[in-house]
């Protein structure tokens, strides 16, 4: 299985990619730390899965820099563009806030992940709250990437 992980806190990013080798060491995993830099990338590769969060910077930073200016629902707007180009993947959401503000309206994640679901049927999976202390969503995780990987066998 080949996953894209695109999470701009390195804190983050370190325990998915733990989890993500302890769970199957042969996954071949690239990371990418920004919206640029992720779209690109998997505009170019193929990958079985994208783990993505959902806010995330406009591009990567570079050591010293300060002041970037987030992409507040970047990861929706990934999958806009996976979808518009007609990207084969599969996206699971992996974030640690509760919810997001657009336009002025805050939404929990129970209606993001509702709303991500009908937008993108095609290849949206879910949504994980992330909580470093807690096994939550590990479990979650594992559940979802037990159901790709039995797809994935059972489509060769």
């Amino acid at each position: 299985m080949k996953v894209l992980i695109i999470e701009d806190d390195p804190i983050k990013l370190n325990g998915i990619k733990s989890f993500m080798t302890k769970f199957n060491s042969n996954i071949q995993m690239d990371t990418k730390m920004s919206y640029q830099s992720g779209l690109l990338i998997l505009l170019k590769e193929n990958y079985d899965l994208v783990l993505l969060d959902m806010q995330l910077p406009n591009y990567d930073i570079k050591s010293g820099e300060d002041g970037y200016k987030p992409r507040p629902v970047a990861g929706r707007d990934i999958m806009r563009e996976l979808k518009r180009k007609k990207v084969q993947t599969h996206v699971i959401i992996v974030t640690q806030y509760e919810g997001f503000g657009e336009n002025g309206k805050f939404e929990s994640l129970e209606e993001w992940d509702r709303k991500l679901a009908k937008e993108f049927d095609a290849f949206y999976v879910t949504m994980i709250e992330y909580r470093p202390g807690s096994n939550a969503w590990q479990d979650k995780l594992t559940k979802h990437l037990n159901i790709l990987i039995s797809d994935k066998s059972s489509d060769s």
